[in-house]
């Protein structure tokens, strides 16, 4: 959820905390109004047992006849054995441990008396501690456990053996400064992302262990600690790293993390200070309210521009966590030999425009040097390798983090250069780079580009097949590049294209797997995990044009069948879960298309659990999380059938939420654009029908400012029909008209199409009589 949803939420909480029980349901009332998932989320919070620890068995279980808390503590503590004590510190103790049932190092963090919470703030921290618990970010020390006893607060984290950043920052300026800043970044992403701020960001709260990887302390335990500074009642934060609105005593926000960030990047970047050590606690007060702060001239410039963003005075205007950490990556221009899944930065780009250049000159060499033949050969051979570096390595990391967008002057280039190269080779590796530029013109929308490009790369793929003796490796790419072009023509309304490159795909499969027990059959030239995911691609684009046809049953038949396999097939190889995934998300929509709406239901949730599954175990991954926010508005149309409105709107709501966080991620994207637009005027739909309709027609008006860019390319039959429907829902006959009537000619037959046109009598979509 976003900060300001989750900030909502806990005052909620806190106030129905202080109520007694027969004010609480006017109190949520008054602050939920209509928002059921508001409402849903406080009461889940206000019925949990706040005495109850995280942990189903609590690592601590204090005898308080034995234990003194104000003296050091020593031996055994329920089944922790403390070892040492660590820190002193401003808000308590630090000390070392060890969980003797679960045999971990632990760290436990005394709270100092003069620190504790009120009754309220205490519940208040429980349920955002809790939040924290679930951090579980290799740069972030993860919170085990939260509990009271004798009188004092008790933390029970991560134990992290390391050295502090201020340390560090006295011996080595910048050997690993950008390295550290961006796992800082890597952090605050993660934590803003579920509405966490730590509201004191400074070196002392980060340590970095032998192997140079961060860990951020104390994530939201800054709410703790507040002071009365110089008159200026309940200030967090540390003086020299205070945003301007925590020295006034405002609430921290996570936009107050952003400017305490950028004066900790300044001082890991330079080895100095932001501020004059020599500065009273006082004058550092005074020059936070004003937000005055100086650049040092030493600082890259690109750098430079991104800490003016994140020093702004207005918290609106600074940069999120996410927003940051794609800056800080473009600053990065560390070469590595395999690129991980964030490297979204400029520096490649500038590498991508050597090796454009590169290859051009390379031309003109062959050229004018005919007689260095093979020492041209040699050159073009290391330029083909770094192209395919580029769309292979740096493609795939781009896609799972949903910013193919960055790939489009690659892709470009790679197209013009193998157009203008022989396809008389062996490798593949040609056609293999002409799949990846389709990618990126797919999902820029450039259609009939992508075609091209994979119609290029099937006729070099084909006259493989008729050189080589070898024909899996091969057979593996053509099955590839049919079903790219199955899904392109699927979307544009090409359907029976569409089902022949699938079904062709669905033959190599076959092929590919050879009649092999599900997840086997692979070997040192294709992997079985290969093999099966070209068989259930194809087998799911299949299903899915025959559903889009109006042949709901024979999807289904299709999908039933194949679902054992698949199940099997994921179990052998994890990683065809998300080919399972997409099968049982089809069975889902197939069932709804039918008309069976009660039997729809159970796939439905049951998908939307195993999206969620995935989705969680790899949580920068963008399809993953698209595929889980798709989930509920699939849900919701079957909930709106059943004219269960109220799970209706709740379900959507819920999915609106993460599909505008996919949006925030990459605005760009144009499927997820779609399906943000898809959801609203569902959620619209439900509010009409409930007797909310100026409520409902705010949402399918938010629908068609966003579909209204995507309908430059009219290809893409998923926003027609979207448009269509705000077209109805808003009155436009003549309008919706024009639209169904494409449709109809495209062979556009979806239930929910179909039902609107006979529910607002458009006579061209009409059944014949």
């Amino acid at each position: 959820m976003n900060p300001q949803r989750y900030k909502k939420i806990k005052d909620i909480v806190v106030a129905a905390m202080e109520c007694d029980d027969d004010s609480i349901q006017a109190l949520l009332d008054a602050k939920c109004g209509e928002d059921l998932l508001l409402r849903k989320e406080v009461e889940e919070l206000l019925s949990a047992d706040i005495n109850q620890t995280f942990l189903a068995h609590s690592p601590i279980e204090l005898d308080t006849d034995d234990i003194d808390l104000t003296a050091p503590l020593e031996g055994m503590i329920g089944r922790i054995k403390i070892s040492e004590l660590l820190a002193h510190g401003g808000m308590g103790d630090v000390y070392a441990g060890t969980d003797t049932l679960l045999e971990r190092p632990v760290a436990i963090k005394i709270i100092n008396p003069n620190q504790r919470l009120s009754a309220a703030r205490r519940t208040a921290f429980l349920n955002e501690a809790k939040v924290i618990s679930g951090l579980q970010h290799p740069n972030i020390c993860q919170v085990y456990d939260f509990f009271e006893a004798l009188d004092r607060d008790v933390l029970v984290m991560e134990l992290i053996k390391g050295k502090t950043l201020r340390h560090l920052l006295k011996k080595d300026r910048t050997s690993s400064a950008l390295n550290y800043i961006i796992q800082i970044c890597k952090a605050l992403v993660s934590a803003h992302e579920r509405g966490i701020a730590h509201q004191d960001i400074k070196p002392e709260n980060i340590m970095v262990d032998a192997n140079h990887q961060i860990k951020v302390l104390d994530f939201g335990i800054a709410s703790f600690d507040r002071k009365n500074i110089h008159g200026v009642e309940g200030v967090s934060g540390t003086p020299g790293y205070m945003s301007p609105e925590q020295a006034k005593g405002e609430i921290a926000t996570t936009a107050t993390d952003i400017y305490s960030f950028a004066l900790l990047i300044i001082e890991i970047y330079t080895g100095k200070r932001t501020f004059d050590p020599a500065l009273t606690t006082f004058e550092l007060i005074e020059k936070a309210k004003t937000g005055e702060t100086y650049l040092p001239k030493n600082i890259p410039n690109k750098l430079s521009k991104l800490l003016i963003k994140m020093l702004d005075k207005d918290t609106n205007e600074r940069p999120s966590a996410r927003e940051t950490l794609v800056r800080l990556l473009e600053v990065q221009e560390i070469p590595r030999k395999r690129l991980s899944v964030g490297l979204t930065l400029l520096g490649l780009f500038l590498v991508g425009f050597g090796v454009w250049k590169y290859t051009s000159d390379l031309k003109v060499e062959r050229q004018l040097a005919l007689n260095a033949k093979d020492q041209a050969e040699t050159a073009r051979a290391n330029a083909e390798g770094l192209v395919n570096f580029m769309l292979e390595d740096l493609n795939s990391g781009l896609q799972s983090v949903g910013r193919l967008d960055l790939m489009e002057s690659v892709a470009e280039k790679a197209h013009q250069y193998y157009q203008n190269e022989d396809v008389n080779e062996v490798s593949g590796q040609s056609a293999m780079a002409l799949i990846r530029v389709a990618e990126v013109y797919d999902y820029q929308g450039k259609k009939q580009d992508a075609i091209t490009a994979l119609k290029q790369s099937l006729v070099i793929l084909n006259q493989i097949s008729l050189q080589s003796s070898s024909h899996d490796l091969n057979d593996y790419r053509i099955g590839k590049a049919n079903n790219s072009l199955a899904q392109i023509y699927k979307l544009t309304g090409d359907f029976e294209l569409s089902k022949t490159h699938s079904k062709n795909a669905w033959d190599l499969g076959l092929k590919l797997t050879n009649q092999s027990q599900p997840g086997a059959g692979g070997n040192e030239t294709l992997s079985s995990q290969k093999r099966w995911y070209i068989l259930l691609e194809a087998i799911y684009l299949n299903a899915d044009v025959t559903m889009r046809q109006g042949y709901s049953e024979e999807a289904i038949a299709i999908l039933t069948e194949v679902r054992p396999v698949a199940v099997e097939a994921a179990s052998v190889e994890p990683n065809l879960k998300s080919r399972l995934a997409d099968i049982e998300f089809k069975l889902c929509d197939s069932l709804y298309d039918a008309g069976l709406d009660d039997q729809s239901i159970e796939p439905c949730l049951g998908i939307l659990a195993l999206d969620k599954e995935l989705y969680q175990a790899n949580p920068e991954n963008y399809r993953l999380y698209s595929n889980f926010a798709v989930d509920h508005f699939t849900l919701g149309r079957v909930y709106t059938s059943l004219k269960q409105y109220d799970k209706t709107i709740a379900i959507i709501s819920e999915g609106i939420v993460h599909m505008e966080k996919l949006y925030q991620r990459d605005p760009n994207n144009s499927s997820s654009i779609n399906d943000l637009a898809l959801m609203y005027l569902i959620k619209g739909r439900a509010l009409m029908k409930s007797g909310q309709s100026p409520r409902g027609l705010e949402f399918v008006i938010k629908a068609e400012k966003l579909l209204l860019p995507l309908l430059e390319d009219e290809e893409e039959i998923t926003y027609l029909n979207n448009m269509f429907t705000v077209h109805l829902l808003l009155n436009r006959q003549a309008q919706a008209t024009i639209i169904a009537e494409n449709l109809m000619n495209k062979g556009f037959k979806r239930r929910e199409f179909l039902e609107l046109c006979q529910e607002y009598a458009v006579q061209v979509c009409q059944p014949e009589q």
